[in-house]
């Protein structure tokens, strides 16, 4: 299904581009068969900025492998603020990225709900400052103001007893991976390990009504007493800890828990409710 897609903001006026969607089942006959799901982005701004995003998330027959991919090329702005829970405003400097990235991974259903799985992911980013002299010039504490590239390979353990992967109304998920960087992939002497753990449970609480109880935390370490900036885990997106802007807040540990109630009108319209705690440290 294409979606047109249109707006405005600050750092890149306005954005107009094409969105799609598509969503099928591998086995038809099997009514517990998850639902396969497709998507896919492209826009451009009136300030030259552009981006383009693929992403697949695959269930095979009987739900045996899960298979998830995603491709990101872009370049947009966004704005800086330091690093860590304690970060002013007053230090905004205004950045431009050129991203090239991809994740494949890979997991295989071991035992009923259970799944073990493989990962691959690449990253290679580029900045310019349109904020020269500034705060993220003058901090000599900041690492990777150039850019650089990283790939991480991993491994991931996962618990999955929703009765859906869409629109869940019972049921737990529980993820955890862990992730390694080699230096011999990065653009300088880096290495580094990533944890994350990302824990969901949904109740039916009345008709049409679910709530939603959510978790995360991840962290990175490196062999550097400091990690590039742009790998840092960062406070802020369009599923955990709404309406803080992406990256207003980072740092090598996140955490955040959030609870959700949603109300479902019909089955493609519902209207939800989020309250959200959280700290990057």
């Amino acid at each position: 299904m294409p979606i047109p897609v249109l707006g405005y903001s600050q750092e890149t006026g306005f954005q107009f581009g094409l969105g799609a969607l598509y969503s099928t089942y591998l086995d038809k006959n099997d009514t517990l068969n998850r639902s396969s799901n497709f998507s896919g982005t492209t826009e451009m701004t009136t300030q030259k900025q552009y981006l383009l995003s693929l992403r697949g998330d695959v269930w095979t027959k009987h739900n045996d492998i899960h298979l998830i991919g995603e491709l990101r090329f872009k370049r947009t702005p966004f704005n800086f603020y330091g690093i860590g829970n304690k970060t002013l405003a007053s230090n905004m400097s205004r950045l431009v990225a050129e991203r090239f990235g991809f994740l494949v991974e890979a997991e295989k259903k071991v035992l009923k709900n259970v799944y073990s799985g493989i990962s691959v992911g690449f990253d290679k980013q580029k900045f310019t400052n349109k904020t020269e002299g500034g705060y993220f010039d003058r901090n000599p504490d900041i690492l990777g103001k150039r850019g650089g590239s990283v790939l991480f390979l991993g491994v991931s353990q996962a618990y999955d007893n929703r009765n859906s992967n869409n629109y869940p109304t019972h049921g737990l998920f529980a993820r955890a991976s862990y992730q390694y960087a080699p230096n011999n992939f990065s653009t300088r002497d880096f290495t580094a390990t990533q944890f994350k753990l990302t824990v969901s449970n949904f109740w039916t609480v009345m008709p049409k009504v679910v709530l939603g109880i959510n978790g995360y935390f991840q962290t990175i370490q490196s062999n550097t007493k400091r990690t590039p900036f742009y790998l840092l885990p960062q406070l802020g997106s369009d599923e955990m800890m709404r309406g803080y802007y992406s990256g207003r807040f980072r740092d090598e540990n996140y955490v955040t828990t959030q609870a959700e109630l949603r109300y479902r009108f019909n089955r493609p319209r519902q209207t939800g409710l989020y309250i959200s705690l959280g700290e990057a440290f």
